[in-house]
């Protein structure tokens, strides 16, 4: 009866207890005669106890059966819980249940994309152990399609709107016995199914090997809810050696309410940059003693490998090629699984039937313990998967292993993931900032960087220049935990309640790029008032190549144009001259060729190199080439400037003379500076941008990391 739902009042007898989703009619607020509405059948019925007022509909769990005829009626019972269900917020669109959780694959995915996980259930106490380690969430130990169970899920949950499921895939894999329903384990996708029926989920994200997308009975277990909710189905394949160097195909379902709609569910396009494993594990780390004994082959698993006959190397991790699908029993074919769900070996006739599966390496060599071989280290499985390889599941390594060989692997979860965050960004603010595809070049940098920081390399591993560029943005954040990354306090610039994996990139790189202003200007003093906030139009390309003894005019696309001058003009002249060849044009700001800011009745020097920079709309100084009278002299040229007072050395502050304009210019290391334009404040120029495009269209500006830059805002651009 744990799969079975809903229940119908014919099914039970007087006096037994009944599970009904429903809706109210009329409250009574005497509590004794609600009138009720079952949910999947349109029954009426009446219930006896007390039901809160403000929801639309409500779990009646495990009440009592008064009467079958002529109104059915229910009564609370003492087992009784009454699971109300409210209207979700945004915030509660984004929250997550973690059914058949494992070790947390498809939470971490996830989280990259800024789903939370508020709560994660497992059948075995081992796994919830190991999720509890890295998500943060809370865990409960038990089956999923308990009603004891759903009721504490829903206490915990926090009014999570998705239910997440990775169902039993013994059933179904190639490598079981293939016998569907017909395994009592295939019960756990029904079960999960009930879960999200009775807490009433908007968003059921499931998943499972491939062979399960065609598989009879997981078809009818989901065609059933689709008939009792009128869920949307969207369904697809997702093979991770297409995006990174191991192999785990697996078939993903997104089941959503009908008011939410499709999300457009697709296929990743492959990524070759990352063609190997030795992108990411490019030699094998001396680990843990305790760890590398617990992994050392015995004897069984020494004769089996072929250790001592030469059979072995057909076993070992290949550092050229990608790695093949994790398993569950890796580790433990030959002995009982440390998980407890096997206690006993692999039979000979199994293995003779299925083969033998594994995956070694040869073992570091240290002073404590000599080379051997030994089993994949849970650290390497996980980087092999697409999850965190800097976690540490503890010393019982051969649980860890056998726990990342069950996993979702979290690229695929965060694919998936992110279409449903794509689709609320839209509901809720009428466009996606940040695709799919962006989410996952995210993710992945992330992941790479993480690698990184585990196998610390001189050698080039990765070809790609631009992935390397892209990874070394997350430089200063290899020691933060994927919990505390996605913690939008930590990032003051991003504003709202939505966080993902993209989104820190490109609040990362967009004050990176800030700082590559201020590096650009060459200014070091802090008493500068415009050091410590320097400010750029964001829609003007500070492009600095400049030829020697020239002068420089760059638009606002990065074009630029070179001509000599006469010493001894002002720069004020040159553009006069400019203007009265082509016309009307603004200028944002002036530098030399050491980056320092000059006025516009700065005299050009012999030789010197003067960039002038364009702005594209109202700002900056008009020039129109029309020379003004000024003075005695009659058509003598000047341009009009606001008068400016001297910075303040002692408090790092400009004093203003009364009646006089000072938001043109400053005085600093050079002269007088231009204040850049106040719209390009840290928060507005975050926000506008990210409006307009993706917050990476913007100033290329002379780095190592441009190409990464520009591959990504072409990446984000391209998407929309």
């Amino acid at each position: 009866m744990a799969c079975v739902y809903p229940m119908e009042f014919g099914e039970v007898d007087t006096g037994s207890c009944i599970t009904l989703l429903v809706e109210p009619i009329v409250l009574d607020p005497s509590h004794d005669t609600h009138q009720l509405r079952i949910v999947h059948s349109g029954t009426l019925c009446l219930y006896a106890g007390l039901l809160p007022a403000g929801c639309s509909r409500y779990t009646l769990c495990d009440v009592m059966v008064v009467r079958q005829f002529p109104v059915p009626m229910v009564c609370a019972g003492q087992s009784t819980k009454i699971l109300s269900h409210a209207t979700p917020t945004w915030v509660d669109m984004l929250k997550m249940i973690d059914g058949c959780s494992g070790i947390g694959g498809i939470s971490h995915g996830a989280q990259a994309v800024g789903i939370v996980t508020t709560v994660a259930v497992d059948s075995n106490a081992l796994m919830t152990d190991l999720h509890s380690q890295h998500s943060g969430a809370e865990v409960i130990t038990g089956d999923l399609g308990e009603i004891s169970v759903i009721t504490e899920v829903w206490r915990r949950a926090d009014n999570a709107q998705i239910l997440s499921a990775g169902f039993s895939c013994q059933p179904f894999s190639s490598l079981g016995d293939q016998r569907s329903g017909q395994d009592p384990r295939s019960v756990s996708l029904p079960k999960a199914l009930k879960a999200a029926y009775y807490l009433q989920c908007k968003i059921v994200m499931l998943e499972c090997v491939t062979p399960a997308g065609s598989d009879k009975f997981v078809a009818q277990c989901i065609d059933k809810f689709i008939s009792l909710t009128g869920f949307k189905k969207e369904q697809i394949d997702l093979h991770l050696h297409e995006v990174w160097p191991c192999r785990r195909s697996r078939t993903w379902w997104l089941l959503t309410r009908p008011f939410f709609g499709g999300v457009n569910l697709k296929p990743w396009m492959p990524i070759d940059n990352l063609p190997a494993v030795k992108c990411l594990i490019p030699y094998i780390s001396r680990w843990d003693p305790r760890d590398e004994l617990a992994l050392a082959l015995d004897d069984a698993e020494r004769k089996a490998f072929g250790a001592d006959d030469g059979r072995y190397p057909g076993f070992l991790l290949s550092s050229e090629g990608i790695a093949p699908t994790a398993l569950h029993a890796w580790g433990s074919q030959l002995r009982p699984c440390p998980c407890g769900c096997r206690g006993f070996a692999l039979s000979e006739t199994r293995l003779q039937e299925k083969g033998l599966f594994g995956l070694l390496v040869q073992s570091c060599q240290s002073h404590e313990l000599p080379s051997c071989l030994r089993h994949l280290h849970p650290n390497e499985a996980l980087a092999l998967n697409g999850m965190d390889c800097t976690l540490d599941f503890g010393l019982n390594v051969r649980l860890a292993l056998s726990g990342v060989g069950q996993i979702a692997s979290p690229l695929q979860a965060a694919w998936v993931s992110s279409f449903v965050v794509a689709k609320i960004s839209v509901l809720r603010h009428g466009s996606c900032p940040f695709p799919p595809d962006t989410q996952l070049i995210a993710f992945r940098s992330w992941l790479l960087m993480k690698c990184h920081a585990m196998w610390p390399c001189n050698d080039v591993v990765v070809p790609d220049q631009k992935l390397r560029d892209l990874v070394a943005f997350w430089e200063d954040y290899k020691e933060v935990p994927l919990t505390q990354l996605m913690q939008l306090s930590h990032w003051p610039d991003i504003k709202g309640d939505m966080i993902s994996i993209a989104l820190v990139l490109d609040s990362i790189i967009c004050s990176s790029s800030k700082s590559m202003v201020v590096a650009a200007v060459g200014i070091d003093a802090p008493e500068t008032p415009w050091f410590d906030q320097p400010i750029a139009d964001p829609k003007c390309d500070l492009c600095l190549n400049v030829a020697v003894s020239m002068v420089t005019l760059i638009d606002a696309d990065g074009s630029s144009l070179n001509f000599g001058f006469q010493a001894g003009s002002t720069i004020a002249d040159v553009l006069q001259a400019q203007a009265k060849m082509t016309g009307t044009f603004r200028v944002l700001l002036i530098s030399d060729e050491h980056g320092h800011f000059l006025p516009f009745n700065h005299p050009i020097e012999e030789g010197q190199c003067i960039q002038v920079f364009l702005s594209r709309d109202d700002e900056g100084e008009l020039f129109t080439g029309q020379f003004q009278k000024q003075g005695p002299s009659e058509g003598e040229f000047q341009i009009e400037l606001p008068d400016v007072e001297m910075i303040s050395k002692t408090h790092g502050t400009a004093s203003s003379a009364p009646g006089k304009d000072t938001t043109t210019c400053v005085f600093g290391e050079s002269g007088q500076l231009p204040i850049m334009p106040e719209v390009g404040s840290c928060n507005e120029f975050d926000q506008s941008e990210r409006e307009s495009s993706c917050g990476f269209c913007q100033p290329d500006f002379t780095h190592h990391c441009l190409a990464a830059v520009r591959v990504w805002k072409d990446r984000c651009c391209s998407a929309k």
